[in-house]
């Protein structure tokens, strides 16, 4: 049986009861899976970029669990675009080769698929109520890098701006940290946080990964 292994920022990592409602999205995706029974292993950490990821020993720690027949998925890119030099990585240039650098190492280990993701879309709005695409070069610089080297991708950032644009501010907000105030006991003053998912988020998350997996023969077989 094939493990699912996840590198990323906090849109992936796994949260606790002292952060409720917010949700890394691979929470959620025993749902979608054939087998409910796969193992999950959440590498994943709250603000690291591919740079800080690797600097503060994450992905070796990841490496380290890595064992053949693995699956993995790494998705990057929120805080990669940030001007912190603890965390900046070039769209371009350092980003891709990071990710690169990483896929590398978990095939070594005998991974037998490396799946990369966008960054999901930020519930941004202009001011004449258009959906903002935030992450500037980051996903076409990606789509053009795994359409070169035949990497598999799951692109997030246009599979999430696609059904946002499908449906209302009001409607979307549901899938995204932006809580009324009193609502839940973490958050009195509610929030205002159009990055981070709720749990219907990450089950919305889940849901597009889903039907994206079919184009991957790797997948095909373990997603509903």
């Amino acid at each position: 049986m094939s493990r699912l292994l996840f590198l990323g920022d906090s849109l992936m990592q796994e949260n606790g009861p002292d952060t409720y409602p917010q949700t890394g999205w691979p929470q959620a995706l025993k749902e979608f899976l054939r087998d409910p029974d796969i193992p999950i292993l959440d590498f994943a950490k709250n603000g690291r970029s591919t740079k800080s990821f690797e600097d503060e020993g994450f992905l070796a720690q990841a490496l380290d669990e890595a064992r053949p027949g693995d699956i993995a998925f790494i998705g990057f890119g929120h805080n990669d675009e940030k001007d912190d030099p603890a965390r900046h990585a070039d769209a371009r240039t350092d980003y891709l080769q990071n990710l690169d650098r990483f896929r590398k190492a978990l095939l070594d280990k005998g991974a037998i698929d490396v799946i990369y993701l966008t960054p999901i879309a930020r519930l941004r709005y202009g001011e004449g109520g258009e959906l903002l695409r935030t992450h500037g070069d980051y996903p076409s610089a990606l789509r053009e890098h795994v359409g070169k080297e035949g990497i598999p991708l799951i692109d997030l950032e246009e599979w999430t701006t696609r059904d946002l644009l499908a449906h209302s501010r009001a409607d979307n907000e549901r899938h995204y940290m932006v809580l009324p105030p009193g609502k839940y006991p973490q958050y009195p003053e509610g929030k205002d946080d159009t990055t981070h998912l709720t749990e219907e988020g990450a089950r919305w998350i889940c849901s597009l990964v889903r039907d994206a997996s079919k184009a991957i023969p790797s997948l095909s077989d373990i997603m509903k």
